[in-house]
């Protein structure tokens, strides 16, 4: 009896060992690795700044700024880093932050804006919005 209780006690231990390991080797969310930050620029335009968390990178074709329903906005980006990418070949991407600008007359007649993008993680690929 006393052997099946250890043998249970060390079957609970080994299982409570292999959950725990499995959650600390989940990647970070996208929100967590591409974290977006806003604010009002000059004449009223709107800055999205994005920081990017080592060891991933950032579409430069993929940011996107949409108004109500999905309608585009005009989003100025920098030019990004050049790479040979698996998925996409010779695309240009950011690494540890990128900022955007929206002109505050892309912005007059909208109430609310998403900033859907594209990265890539290391071990992961994201899309967000």
């Amino acid at each position: 009896m006393r052997n099946a209780c250890l043998q249970a006690i060390f079957g609970f231990l080994l299982f409570i060992g292999a959950a725990a390991s499995a959650h600390a080797q989940r990647p970070p969310s996208a929100d967590k690795v591409f974290q977006l930050t806003v604010a009002q620029g000059a004449e009223g335009a709107l800055v999205l700044n994005r920081t990017i968390a080592p060891g991933n990178y950032l579409y430069r074709d993929k940011i996107r700024v949409t108004g109500p329903q999905g309608a585009p906005v005009v989003v100025h980006t920098p030019a990004g880093e050049m790479k040979d990418d698996p998925s996409f070949g010779e695309t240009e991407v950011y690494h540890r932050q990128v900022q955007a600008t929206v002109a505050a007359k892309s912005l007059s007649d909208r109430s609310s804006i998403e900033c859907p993008f594209r990265g890539v993680p290391s071990r992961a690929s994201a899309t967000r919005r």
